[in-house]
């Protein structure tokens, strides 16, 4: 009986592995570069209205395992626009997109369950008038035309993020905001829009807002968990945490952006070394506290509610 089990169990396994294999080789011989890419190119030349390109598409297993994933050997959008630093919107020389391919091809649902951009490169800009080098993304495509181009798919989802830049630059002259973060971190990751978390480390942040530098290569991380509703452009924030050279800020509450800036939110620090605090405010502030001597540790907790109104 014994021997039987043993016969049995080593003939499932090798079942079983036999049809992982041909699995595999149906898939690989479906979703080939060369099937692959036209479609990807496909999809971005109906929903990308600037200049752009995308490499080679291939399918991968092995480095994405236990997860079908797909490898775009780079992606460049260019948007050039008069006073912008770089004609360049952005370059990501690698991405890869972890799929659900069992639903893709069950129910035609696009489930990428992490889609990763590295060493990408990146510049916003949006000069006085408001006009801006990144509205290039087609959000309603005409569905009107039968004979026009179709998604392959019927929904698209996204649960994580993870984006890391060599260099992000965002110049805003309409608000007057300047940031440059080299070597920024980003993820996201989206369990559904009622369990959202951002996370951000940029090691190196320059950010000046009306000619006055508020971060002068500073390190800043932030910490986002909540909920978004992108409808009525609400956020709601569970224990935030927002970090300035190791200084950190908790954030609890809400805030509304339509029709107007409604916050509803509690601020807490706790301990904050006094002089070196200082040492972190902008020049035209630090200034005026030159006369004063002052030492200690800081604890600080508010509540901010009320309507902005620029």
């Amino acid at each position: 009986m014994k021997r039987f089990f043993k016969i049995a169990g080593i003939t499932l396994g090798s079942l079983v592995g036999l049809v992982l294999i041909v699995a595999c080789i149906a898939v690989w011989i479906v979703f080939t570069p060369k099937r692959l890419t036209p479609i990807v190119r496909q999809v971005a030349d109906k929903f990308i209205l600037c200049e752009h390109e995308v490499g080679d598409v291939d399918l991968t297993f092995f480095s994405t395992f236990p997860e079908f994933g797909l490898h775009v050997d780079g992606i460049c959008l260019v948007n050039p626009m008069e006073g912008a630093p770089s004609d360049t919107l952005l370059y990501a020389p690698d991405v890869v997109a972890k799929v659900n391919v069992v639903s893709f091809l069950r129910e035609k649902d696009l489930q990428v369950r992490d889609l990763q951009l590295d060493e990408m490169d990146a510049c916003v800009y949006i000069n006085s008038e408001g006009e801006n080098n990144f509205s290039v993304f087609v959000t309603n495509p005409d569905t009107t035309d039968t004979t026009a181009f179709s998604l392959p798919f019927n929904t698209i989802a996204v649960n994580h993020l993870s984006i890391s830049a060599k260099h992000l630059i965002f110049e805003d002259y309409k608000d007057s905001i300047s940031a440059n973060t080299p070597g920024l971190s980003l993820k996201a990751k989206i369990g559904s829009w009622e369990d959202v978390n951002l996370q951000l480390d940029a090691p190196d942040a320059t950010v000046a807002l009306k000619d006055v530098t508020y971060a002068d290569h500073l390190h800043l991380t932030i910490d986002l968990p909540g909920s978004v509703d992108i409808d009525n452009m609400h956020f709601a924030l569970r224990k935030a945490i927002v970090s300035v050279n190791d200084y950190e800020l908790q954030l609890d509450g809400q805030a509304n952006l339509k029709p107007e800036i409604n916050l509803d939110i509690n601020v807490n620090a706790e301990k904050w070394k006094v002089k070196p605090a200082i040492a972190l405010l902008p020049e035209s502030i630090r200034s005026s506290l030159s006369d004063i001597d002052v030492d200690g540790l800081l604890s600080l907790n508010a509540d901010i509610k009320g309507i902005y109104d620029s």
